[in-house]
Formats: structure tokens, sequence, C-alpha cells
């Protein structure tokens, strides 16, 4: 249900001239309202199709240009698209990551 209502919560935020801080802030506040005692590993999401880390044009899992984490400041523009990865990481066993993904 968090990571439902993670949906709800931001992907209206994802408007240009939006902070890329305050979307993954929103976004953690939710997340970490769980009374499982998971963490939210990395960013809410990331840019893809306009990464220059990698020569073929796509963003792999650490190298988007853009993401939404709570230390970019910067701001959405038109026709920006992300992978948008609300996940827990589940560190005890059975571990792994527990999550939902959508292309925003």
């Amino acid at each position: 249900r968090l990571i439902q209502k993670t949906f709800e919560v931001c992907l209206p935020m994802m408007v240009p001239g939006a902070k890329a801080n305050d979307i993954d802030a929103a976004g953690r506040e939710i997340m970490m309202k769980n009374s499982f005692g998971l963490s939210m590993a990395a960013r809410l999401a990331y840019s893809t199709g306009s990464t220059s880390t990698q020569p073929a044009g796509h963003a792999g899992w650490g190298d988007a240009d853009f993401s939404l984490v709570g230390h970019n400041h910067g701001e959405l523009k038109a026709g920006m698209v992300f992978h948008f990865i609300p996940w827990f990481q589940k560190y005890n066993e059975p571990s792994g990551p527990i999550g939902l993904s959508d292309t925003v």
C-alpha cells in the first residue's frame, strides 16, 4: 500500500518546474512509514534516454544524468522521461527488493 500511495502522491508532482528533491522527500516520507523496518534504497526515479555516460544512449542502474534524489535540487523539464521505481530493500533473510516501477 505504501508503494501505491507513493505513486498516487508523487506522479502528479512530476511536472515541469518541480524540484527533484521535493518529489524524493514526499516519496520517502510515505515509504518510511512502513512497520517492517525496511529501508528505501537509493533514488525514487532516474532519467531514461538522456544519459551521456552510456554511448548507446540508455541509462543503467547507476548512470542516469538526472535522478529524483535528495541531493538533486534540479528542476524537471518538459519532455523528461523517468524510470519511477519506489522500492524497499529487505536485508534480513529472505532478502531482496520489494517494489513496483513504471515509465513516467
